[in-house]
């Protein structure tokens, strides 16, 4: 990335609870996002990815507070903002496609309906005829065949895979200068999922946006991102260009995320790489580092008392290139896939 980012997260940490009952889902994130660039925000479930989404937009769920750090977009801080600026900006500025469009879009209102609803709230300057077209506009970008019938079908009348394009084109009609895909493609098949990531960096392309991508699947993450944030327990473990981080990982979790997946060409291994056990709870995190536990480099070192001792990241969560006391190397990447 160069020049001032678009989008710049520090230290960012999430409570749910109070007192002794108080757990910390998001724990000192931050990365930052170029204007037209795509980051993808990749780890297992309940690492923190979506949750942190939403703290950006101001969306956390019922008990949830953003309990430190800071959130910039466009040089302006979005966690002293009133509600009032974050709904101007959501839809507008920032735009979220979810996971599950069939439960994100309204059941009983009509796709055209409800998009031209999100253009009246963010542009009223806009004649009636003019959201139509601005509407079937964003759902022809969107690719979704006979844009006119779907203006005029319920959620429930269209597939998943058109379901999932409606909600990226009421993502994208007020041309925001930022799109949060919370894993746009899970639910979809193998041919939907591509056709919906070529679309994301098409949009990218067309519009200028930039795109924070959260995926569990990191395979995903090498077609169409330019940087990676890796999410362990909710903290980032390691971070940086694609072709660097998924090449050549230096934390443990990169290294295994990456051996878990088939390679693509070649010889595919006789069984591939499993990490054992689970992430750790949420309301009890271990101390120094949480992947510990799971980890085949602490193994093989005896357990140094450092893994167990101190978190080995940064202090504001984005300046970390691999949250690992003894991150690889070649030689030991070639150990931890043995």
């Amino acid at each position: 990335m160069t020049g001032q980012p678009l989008l710049s997260v520090r230290d960012l940490a999430v409570e749910f609870g109070h007192g002794a009952a108080t757990s910390r889902p998001v724990d000192g994130v931050g990365f930052e996002v170029g204007e037209r660039e795509i980051v993808g925000i990749v780890g297992e479930s309940g690492c923190g990815k979506s949750l942190t989404l939403l703290a950006l937009l101001g969306l956390l769920p019922a008990g949830g507070r953003v309990a430190a750090g800071s959130i910039t977009f466009g040089g302006k801080d979005l966690l002293g903002a009133g509600p009032s600026v974050l709904r101007s900006l959501r839809g507008r500025q920032v735009a979220l496609i979810p996971s599950d469009a069939g439960a994100a879009l309204n059941p009983v209102a009509r796709v055209g309906r409800q998009l031209r609803l999100s253009l009246r709230t963010h542009q009223p300057q806009l004649t009636g005829q003019q959201r139509r077209g601005r509407a079937l506009d964003a759902l022809r970008r969107a690719r979704l065949p006979r844009p006119e019938q779907a203006l005029a079908a319920y959620p429930h009348e269209l597939s998943g895979g058109m379901q999932q394009r409606s909600a990226i084109a009421l993502g994208l009609q007020n041309e925001p200068r930022l799109l949060l895909a919370d894993e746009p493609t899970t639910a979809l098949d193998v041919s939907i999922q591509a056709e919906i990531l070529k679309l994301l960096v098409h949009l990218r392309d067309e519009l200028g946006s930039a795109i924070v991508f959260v995926t569990h699947d990191i395979s995903t993450v090498r077609e169409i991102c330019d940087r990676v944030v890796v999410m362990y327990a909710g903290q980032v473990v390691e971070q940086g260009g694609v072709d660097e981080v998924l090449t050549s990982p230096r934390h443990p979790y990169t290294a295994a995320l990456l051996g878990s997946i088939p390679p693509l060409g070649g010889v595919p291994p006789e069984q591939l790489e499993t990490v054992t056990g689970m992430p750790p709870d949420p309301g009890a995190w271990p101390g120094g580092c949480r992947f510990q536990a799971r980890c085949r480099r602490h193994l093989s070192l005896g357990e140094p008392e450092e893994c167990t001792s101190t978190w080995p990241g940064s202090a504001d969560g984005i300046s970390v290139q691999a949250a690992c006391h003894f991150p690889l190397d070649a030689s030991s990447l070639e150990e931890v896939r043995r």
